[in-house]
């Protein structure tokens, strides 16, 4: 699905096309999206936990109030973006120069846990992976993930058939014997 989005929006915005991509309030929860063209598109309250956006363009996306939880965002180009409100909480491969251009205030949760805004070489792009490891939903979390059914076991598997390999080979009559051996001529 997104794939498609994002050629959509290549093709169009090279043609000089105005393309809004609204996916406002979407989960997307550990997706990879690596190297995705999603520029100026409509994330907000969008649960984006977990999710690959390495090496994405994601210049002029409004992230208000999303969660972006232990998100994978190295080499993401961020100018313009609006993470305010967002939780940018364990996200990794965020640098300095990434904060840096996007449009941080009091209600962003920065990467090492602290309240923006971002202020350059506070050590906010710093994550210490102990805090990292477990994540439960939380008031922090989109509205829409709380409001998803709780996971449904998986049904049950057919029992495996383990009953011996039947002969493949059908014989009709007696065995026929071996080719005679081919003796060497004078």
């Amino acid at each position: 699905m997104i794939v498609g989005f994002d050629r959509v929006a290549k093709a169009a915005s090279g043609r000089g096309w105005p393309v809004r991509i609204s996916l406002s309030s979407i989960s997307l929860t550990h997706a990879v999206l690596t190297c995705c063209f999603l520029a100026k598109a409509d994330l907000r309250g969008s649960g984006l936990e977990g999710v690959s956006l390495t090496v994405s363009d994601l210049r002029g996306t409004d992230l208000r109030g999303g969660s972006l939880f232990s998100a994978r965002l190295a080499g993401a180009r961020l100018e313009g973006t609006e993470p305010s409100g967002a939780n940018l909480r364990c996200a990794i491969g965020l640098t300095d120069a990434q904060l840096s251009v996007s449009r941080t205030d009091a209600s962003t949760i920065l990467p090492d846990g602290s309240a923006g805004p971002f202020q350059p070489g506070s050590a906010a792009t710093e994550v210490n992976a102990d805090d990292c490891t477990h994540w439960q939903p939380d008031a922090d979390t989109p509205e829409l993930l709380k409001r998803l059914p709780p996971a449904s076991p998986p049904s049950a598997l057919p029992e495996p058939d383990l009953s011996p390999i039947p002969d493949l080979k059908q014989r009709t009559g007696p065995a026929e014997p071996p080719p005679a051996a081919i003796e060497p001529g004078p």
